[in-house]
């Protein structure tokens, strides 16, 4: 059984030392301590009270209500959910079919399927080109990057939301770190950032829109960060700064790689790299070589925030919004979030000194 960090001022303050808690778990594994959300009412943060929240330079989770933000609702504008049929398009998302996104697919038996259903002659040949260039690559991959329109997520939405059985479903198709000032102004403007970031210098934001499973590898962001879940739950493991390094150059050392822990690199997301990466990060075991670790993991349900001070390193999965449900039963469904990157925290914005 995980042990669980109660937070009661500040949240991750007051610990156990990580050198003490290691003297006392087996050898080579990892030690998972639950990051509790803020200990607060549920009234919205003020801004004052956000500066001080961070000033400590650690990880936060923010309930639903405690950041106020008018993009709250935004996914029953965007999307028509049913129990019977999932998530798909509203009419309105649909006037936005022809605005061009950059995807990530993961290719499964269901590609195919899915591709011979497209009405459109247009989105069907996007997909069964990009298939084929990777088929005769000199390294066909399992993994493609391409730039489409957003018409072809929402034919995959209409696509599963008529596929009774789970595995049938179109899975890990993912508008991935699509920047959100590339979107038409309409729809910028229904993810505008909450006023805690928009006075703290934003410099760039991302959309990350998919059919679960979603994955992000292990890396880091060389600003802070506040990330918001919008549709469906995700679960995030986070290592602190020194500790996060020395586990992504130990995956390194063992493949013998070089990625960028900055860059969402497609080594990351196929072939060895991927599947060291990630048992390194989402396995008790974690790797070997790496040595012992304390990881924190926070589950984000929709409305749910995570604030990321700079250089603290983590990576997120999809997780069954309804807790009682399988991964392989929740498989193709809907899963949105947003982020918005900050020149400088709060705090230091305010000119206070942080640790």
């Amino acid at each position: 059984m995980r042990p669980t960090l109660r937070l009661l001022s500040r949240p991750l303050a007051g610990h156990v030392p990580e050198s003490a808690l290691q003297r006392t778990l087996p050898e080579k594994r990892n030690f998972i301590r639950t990051l509790e959300p803020i200990r607060r009412s549920v009234e919205a943060v003020t801004p004052a009270e956000f500066s001080e929240y961070t000033r400590d330079e650690k990880p936060l989770v923010f309930k639903q209500k405690q950041i106020s933000w008018e993009g709250s609702r935004l996914t029953q504008k965007w999307f028509v959910t049913t129990h019977e049929h999932g998530a798909h398009a509203s009419t309105y998302l649909n006037d936005f079919g022809r605005t061009l996104v950059t995807y990530e697919l993961t290719l499964t038996r269901n590609v195919g399927r899915f591709t011979h259903s497209l009405e459109r002659g247009d989105l069907r040949e996007i997909v069964s080109r990009f298939v084929v260039e990777n088929s005769y690559a000199d390294k066909p991959s399992h993994f493609i990057r391409f730039q489409a329109p957003l018409a072809l997520f929402l034919a995959a939405l209409d696509y599963n939301s008529k596929q009774e059985i789970p595995a049938n479903r179109l899975s890990s198709l993912y508008i991935a770190q699509s920047s959100i000032a590339d979107l038409p102004s309409s729809l910028r403007e229904d993810i505008a950032p909450p006023p805690l970031v928009d006075t703290n210098g934003i410099y760039s934001s991302s959309i990350w829109m998919g059919l679960t499973p979603t994955y992000t590898p292990l890396h880091r962001d060389p600003n802070p960060n506040l990330f918001r879940q919008l549709h469906g739950s995700k679960v995030v493991r986070i290592i602190p700064k020194k500790s996060g390094h020395g586990v992504f150059a130990a995956v390194q050392a063992s493949i013998r790689g070089s990625a960028n822990s900055r860059l969402r690199g497609e080594e990351m997301m196929d072939g060895p790299e991927k599947d060291v990466l990630h048992d390194a990060v989402w396995t008790d075991e974690g790797n070997p070589k790496a040595g012992e670790r304390t990881f924190y993991e926070a589950r984000l349900d929709a409305g749910d925030a995570l604030y990321l001070p700079s250089g603290w390193w983590h990576s997120l999965k999809s997780t069954p919004a309804d807790r009682g449900k399988s991964e392989a039963a929740s498989e193709g469904e809907l899963n949105c979030s947003v982020n918005w990157w900050f020149r400088s925290s709060p705090a230091k914005k305010e000119g206070r000194a942080t640790p």
